[in-house]
């Protein structure tokens, strides 16, 4: 009889994990979207920006890069382009980042899941799995029984659930047949109408986990400030907050800041920040260098005002801005301004503060930050509480940067989990 594996989350890793073991067990996919792959249709604008041409554990947050990186190096281009190959997809490189050749993000969708009945994969949607049971422990307990103490929300480290099989229960406590392995895959919470609905990180709980704190990550922050003026403007700068600073491309919103270097920048914070600033002349390393050139353009066009002072230097919104912040009418001339509002204004070029109300929320995230740590996982990313039971993709406490490093990592946890569950259940390759 055919080893029997279910794969909670038809995302990216679930699909994946799918595909690696379809050929050595018989493999069935609980998705609770109406359709698997939703998510990945976003991504990359609608291109899918699908892996990178560099990946490192520096790409990513994780609070233990040294298995990260053991996780990458299994998963390296000649594993990466041996599996696009076998799925038919055809690939470009772009400023490092791959795409695929039809520039879709639906022929990536296509490509899986054509593979995924072509391999004999069993899809379920519209089912959220609400617990995870192990019906076969002595005495007839599950595994939700076995608590390891009060307080706990299941087994305590270092007390592994040795054998049997599970049973996933839905909805309406349906309760499904046995497998012997399940890989949780559920994704975060980005996306997510609500962070009260059901996730798969409740289930990873209920396993014994814990689960690093989430945030919404790689997406745009609100903004206190009047951004009234700003809305619409594109200018290449430096932001800056909570100790971490990112270069590219800013987009000023009605809310606020977004564009990549706001996405980069939000994977590292922490929900505490409370100010960001933006350094509208990225280009000038040196401060001495900057002070010449304004001093020289205020020789050179003193008698003009704020907005065609920068003409030329700044976006004509931008010194609107600027002019604003220090209370200068738009009739002034430049060299009208006295000594500490010329200063003032020469600082706010280089750190213009913005107050930060926070991000723009999970619904409008790439990727939610946080999530099971790698330390609770063994090398194969199995529960080390619950044997049996695997982690792959956004579910792990690993979150990596814009430019196609999150579709890796869960490529490349789907490489490790089904290599890893292969040797567990002694299945051919």
């Amino acid at each position: 009889m055919s080893k029997r594996v279910a794969i909670i989350g038809g995302g990216m890793a679930g699909i994946c994990s799918a595909l690696l073991l379809a050929a050595s067990c018989e493999v069935c996919i609980i998705e609770r979207q109406d359709r698997i792959g939703k998510k990945l249709l976003l991504t990359g604008n609608g291109r899918c920006n699908i892996s990178n041409t560099e990946v490192s554990p520096e790409d990513y947050v994780c609070g233990d890069k040294e298995r990260l990186g053991c996780i990458l190096a299994a998963f390296g281009p000649q594993e990466r382009d041996g599996f696009f190959e076998e799925l038919g997809l055809y690939t470009q490189t772009v400023k490092g980042g791959i795409y695929p050749l039809s520039n879709q993000a639906s022929s990536v969708l296509d490509a899986l899941r054509f593979a995924l009945t072509e391999r004999g994969v069993q899809v379920k949607c519209g089912l959220t799995v609400t617990d995870i049971n192990k019906e076969d422990l002595p005495d007839g307990k599950s595994l939700k029984r076995l608590k390891a103490g009060a307080g706990s929300p299941g087994l305590s480290p270092g007390a592994e659930n040795e054998g049997g099989r599970y049973c996933l229960v839905t909805g309406g406590g349906v309760k499904s047949r046995l497998f012997d392995a399940v890989i949780i895959a559920g994704g975060g919470r980005a996306g997510v109408y609500g962070e009260e609905k059901q996730n798969a990180f409740s289930l990873a709980a209920r396993l014994g986990h814990s689960v690093t704190a989430s945030h919404p990550a790689l997406c745009a922050l609100r903004c206190g400030n009047d951004m009234a003026v700003t809305a619409g403007v594109r200018a290449n700068a430096r932001v800056s907050a909570g100790g971490y600073s990112e270069e590219g491309e800013l987009q000023f919103t009605k809310e606020g800041l977004s564009g990549i270097p706001v996405f980069q920048l939000s994977l590292y914070l922490n929900g505490n920040e409370r100010e960001a600033m933006v350094d509208l002349l990225p280009g000038f390393d040196s401060d001495v260098s900057y002070g010449d050139m304004m001093d020289r353009r205020l020789e050179c066009f003193g008698d003009r005002n704020a907005e065609d002072f920068f003409a030329g230097l700044l976006n004509k919104k931008l010194a609107q801005e600027l002019r604003r912040r220090i209370g200068m009418s738009a009739t002034d001339s430049m060299s009208s301004l006295t000594p500490e509002k010329y200063e003032r204004l020469k600082k706010l070029i280089r750190a213009l503060p913005y107050d930060i109300k926070g991000t723009a929320g999970y619904k409008n995230a790439q990727v939610s930050a946080g999530g099971v740590p790698l330390a609770e996982l063994t090398e194969g990313l199995g529960s080390r509480f619950a044997k049996g039971v695997w982690f792959a993709g956004e579910m792990l406490d690993v979150t990596g940067r814009c430019g196609g490093y999150n579709l890796h990592f869960a490529m490349a946890s789907a490489f490790t989990c089904a290599a890893d569950i292969k040797r567990s259940l002694d299945v051919q390759a």
